[in-house]
Formats: structure tokens, sequence, C-alpha cells
């Protein structure tokens, strides 16, 4: 029984020395850390910018005049695969041209180019797509460090979508390709 308690006291105390260590980073260290791990994050994701292989999972839609619509991230994205791009939007319980109640678009990717900007500013990815249906249209892209991205469709027209969403590589994502009109 004594041996139960004094094991139980060394386990708490040294859980406590342990706690006690870590509550000692001061706030630069913190700070410090955090801009690390910040740089790391932008590191790969310029990198995965830079490969022209990439999907932004949207999670919200932003049209002309700023109202905000919710999506699923499975079926709302706008992606690049080498010189093509990708951008579907898709709505639950509706019909639409896709299959999945939306339109699909597929288009050429053309003067790709990727911008890193200092520690304190986003990845910035400007592109022109063109395609059948899609016409021409200018995307501009920007992602902060945490790997949220926002990104604006420009059409010839005056057509103008935004979206908000997770930028991650290609082969990490999950969305799901509908039916595209091309």
């Amino acid at each position: 029984m004594k041996a139960t308690a004094i094991f139980l006291i060394c386990c708490v105390s040294l859980c406590c020395s342990v706690h006690a260590q870590e509550k000692k980073l001061s706030r630069k260290e913190k700070k410090a850390l955090r801009l690390e791990d910040a740089k790391k994050s932008k590191t790969l994701l310029m990198q995965v910018a830079e490969s022209e292989q990439w999907v932004i999972e949207a999670n919200t839609l932003y049209n002309k005049v700023g109202e905000s619509f919710q999506l699923n991230t499975n079926i709302n994205f706008f992606a690049v695969e080498d010189q093509n791009g990708t951008f579907q939007l898709s709505f639950e319980n509706l019909i639409g041209w896709n299959g999945l109640g939306g339109i699909t678009l597929d288009g050429k990717v053309t003067k790709y180019s990727v911008k890193e900007g200092n520690e304190k500013q986003p990845i910035t990815i400007k592109y022109r797509a063109n395609g059948a249906v899609l016409g021409n249209v200018d995307v501009l892209i920007t992602i902060n460090s945490s790997g949220m991205a926002q990104a604006t469709l420009n059409g010839n027209w005056g057509e103008r979508i935004t979206i908000h969403g997770r930028f991650v590589a290609l082969s990490q994502s999950s969305v799901y390709k509908g039916s595209s009109l091309n």
C-alpha cells in the first residue's frame, strides 16, 4: 500500500515538473516556434503550388454581391492537374449538368505563375483558363500559411465567383468529379 502511494506521488510530481518546464517558454519563444512552423508550412504549400497538381476543396462560395453559401467540400472545388483546370460547383438536392447538382467545367491552363511573397504575405497563384464552355477566365488564388485559400474566377462578361477552402495536393484530396460539359 505504501509503495503504491509513493509511486503515485512520484508520478504526480514528475508530471507537474514536466508541465512546469513546458510553461517556462516565454512569449518570444512561443512566437518563434509559431513563425518556424508557418515557414515550414509555407515551404510545403509553395512546392505544391509550383507542381501544378493541387485542389482547393471549397467550403464557402461568394457571389458577385458578396452573399455566401456553404458547400460540401467533396463535390465543390477548383483544381489544376498539369495544364488542365477544373471548376466544379454542385449543390446537394438539385439537378445539374454534371450529375451532382451543378456544373463541371474543364479548361486549358495558360500563363500560370506562382509568387511566394515575404514571410507575412500569402502565396499567390495567377493563371488563365480557356475552355469550350468555360470561355476565357482569369483566376487569382491566395494561400495563407495554414493552407486556407481564396480563389476568385473572373470571366469575360463580368462574372465573378469566389470560393474559400483548403488548399491541398491532388494526391491528398478526396474530391469527386462529375461529368464535364466539355
